[in-house]
């Protein structure tokens, strides 16, 4: 049986819905620009580690009359990378979600993995989503044109595919905010396929322990037995 995959697999194969407005040409900003806009907010946003929130997923498609809807949580951290936690591992199949510098791993709740077959969809989705989560914006900018508007209390971000590959992944994306908390990302592809996810309020600062370092990021490799 094919294993079915959570949205971290479906982020490319289903981009971002536009805000209106947002993506007109007189919103464009280099990133130079939006280093400095809000005052320095999205730095700020970007120097921060081990943040935790709730998160709920919705995946639109254009054969269902109402959205796939899912819960959960999540970790980022920036040198472990990201762990999303379903709270209905019965709908994705898998429990925990992955994704670092190391690509995408799948593991459900009896701890049992699966790193998926190659997908240069997949790989582009993978890093895009890190990106985002950690507001890495550097390689956001090799790869995508950025728009912006709002405050800093009331913020969006756009993001337009500037190369082929970032093309394959998403047509646009789209990230909202208020102050130093994300609080909302939209990919889509068409207009009636896409995904939400709205996230809650962040914890900020408080590192995995050993346990949650087990359970939820990559385990490292073991050491080869002399």
């Amino acid at each position: 049986m094919t294993p079915r995959l959570p949205f971290t697999l479906l982020l490319l194969v289903a981009p971002l819905a536009a805000q209106a407005g947002l993506f007109d040409a007189e919103n464009r900003i280099e990133l130079p620009a939006l280093r400095t806009q809000w005052d320095g907010l999205l730095g700020r946003l970007a120097a921060t580690d081990w943040v935790r929130a709730p998160f709920t997923e919705k995946r639109y498609f254009s054969v269902r009359r109402m959205p796939v809807v899912l819960k959960g949580d999540l970790i980022v951290s920036r040198e472990q990378g990201l762990s999303l936690h379903y709270d209905s591992a019965a709908i994705t199949g898998w429990s925990c979600v992955i994704v670092d510098q190391a690509g995408l791993l799948l593991r459900d709740e009896h701890g049992k993995e699966l790193i998926p077959p190659g997908d240069p969809r997949v790989a582009n989705a993978q890093r895009i989503l890190l990106n985002v989560l950690q507001l890495d914006l550097p390689p956001l900018a090799e790869a995508f044109e950025f728009r912006a508007t709002g405050t800093a209390g009331d913020w969006q971000i756009g993001l337009l595919p500037r190369t082929a590959d970032a093309r394959r992944a998403a047509t646009s994306v789209t990230l909202a905010g208020a102050g130093v908390n994300l609080q909302r990302i939209v990919l889509e592809r068409t207009a009636t396929q896409r995904v939400e996810i709205e996230i809650g309020a962040p914890e900020i600062g408080r590192a995995a322990d050993a346990a949650e370092l087990q359970a939820r990021f990559r385990h490292p490799p073991k050491e080869a037995k002399p």
